[in-house]
């Protein structure tokens, strides 16, 4: 990652909780927009086999900023993850629902 990337990772407000998720959310689907890393964070890797390996390098850029911009305890959350989907899905889940779902996503 370049260090210009670096920068605007650390200008992020990490993920720590249910009341700074919205802000969390803004500022990390405007980065991964800007580089083109929103859909596949969002929808998954499409499944044209023309440029699979340039997919799965996008995927792991996207898990490298959604990673790199939360808290460690987020984090824990997320470790059995594998493509950048499912993480963003997780945590959007988790953050996004009512207190009693938030609760029972926790306590899995």
């Amino acid at each position: 990652m370049s260090a210009k990337t670096v920068e605007e990772l650390s200008q992020i407000t990490k993920l720590c909780n249910k009341e700074n998720f919205r802000l969390w959310k803004f500022q990390v689907d405007i980065m991964l927009k800007s580089y083109g890393l929103l859909e596949i964070a969002k929808n998954g890797i499409p499944e044209s086999t023309e440029n699979m390996e340039k997919n799965i390098q996008n995927d792991a850029k996207a898990q490298r900023i959604i990673s790199s911009t939360i808290s460690t305890t987020c984090l824990m959350h997320i470790m059995d993850c594998t493509t950048s989907k499912q993480m963003y899905t997780k945590l959007t889940t988790l953050f996004e629902g009512d207190s009693e779902q938030q609760k029972g996503k926790l306590m899995q």
